[in-house]
């Protein structure tokens, strides 16, 4: 399912009485109860699972400044506090880290017993269908590609249903275009792979961690004859303030690509 876009989001009313599973809240104070029941709310309905597009999307549909620490304290200690989320902060690049977040089943039934709609998160599908649990790097970076896609106005949709053979990691559509995306830990020699994708959608699209690893994999389709576009995360999160963010793709890979795609 694709992710919500902001515009497409807004709070319901925040009722005064709670169900049993969020009394705890009641002896809080009301302005603070309420970021708290609304940092609850884009967690059930939204899709999201990284914490700094939780926050960020929060602050855009309050009004609030960027880097709000009451919105900060909703996600990061709140929620997980009250059992009502699942916090993991793996490292993400060289000794960063990046905050997941997850209704926990408190805060699935405290939601439905809010009557609101609770759909699956992006990390809670990759641990259904995608062995997220077993392979937590490669869960943190889709889930830190498709982040960084939206921030592009790109939206995203994780282990799309390609083809009988093809399943890939990532469709990223805009308008007219749809892209297919492989996200990569390291470089495999999957020659083969590349060459069935290229088959598929006329070229590659990649994204991995750093630009090492992106470049090894350019490599791989160069050694195939198989065009595409890579990118990295490193890039990505680097690039992010600067003019030429707008961009997802780092680069461009075979000399017969010829397309405009940002």
């Amino acid at each position: 399912m694709p992710i919500m876009l902001i515009p497409d989001i807004s709070f319901p009313p925040m009722s005064a009485s709670l169900p049993p599973s969020l009394q705890a809240l009641q002896s809080i104070r009301r302005d603070r109860r309420e970021r708290i029941l609304q940092g609850l709310y884009l967690l059930a309905t939204t899709g999201l699972s990284v914490g700094q597009e939780l926050r960020a999307v929060m602050e855009i549909v309050l009004g609030v400044s960027p880097g709000s620490l009451s919105i900060q304290q909703v996600f990061h200690a709140d929620l997980p506090a009250m059992g009502l989320a699942i916090k993991e902060t793996p490292y993400f690049i060289r000794s960063s880290r990046l905050a997941l977040f997850r209704l926990s089943d408190l805060g699935r039934q405290a939601c439905l017993e809010m009557g609101w709609p609770v759909v699956e998160s992006e990390w809670e599908r990759l641990i259904r269908s995608h062995e997220g649990l077993l392979y937590p790097r490669h869960t943190l970076g889709l889930l830190a590609f498709c982040w960084q896609a939206r921030l592009r106005d790109w939206r995203t949709e994780l282990l799309p249903q390609a083809n009988a053979t093809l399943e890939p990691d990532v469709l990223v559509f805009k308008g007219r275009v749809d892209i297919y995306v492989e996200f990569e830990i390291r470089a495999h020699e999957k020659l083969e792979k590349w060459k069935k994708v290229n088959r598929f959608q006329g070229f590659v699209a990649l994204c991995s961690f750093t630009p090492k690893t992106r470049a090894s994999l350019a490599q791989e389709c160069k050694l195939s004859h198989v065009p595409g576009l890579a990118t990295d995360l490193q890039t990505l999160i680097q690039r992010v303030h600067n003019p030429e963010g707008g961009s997802l793709w780092a680069v461009k890979l075979g000399q017969y690509w010829s397309q405009d795609i940002s």
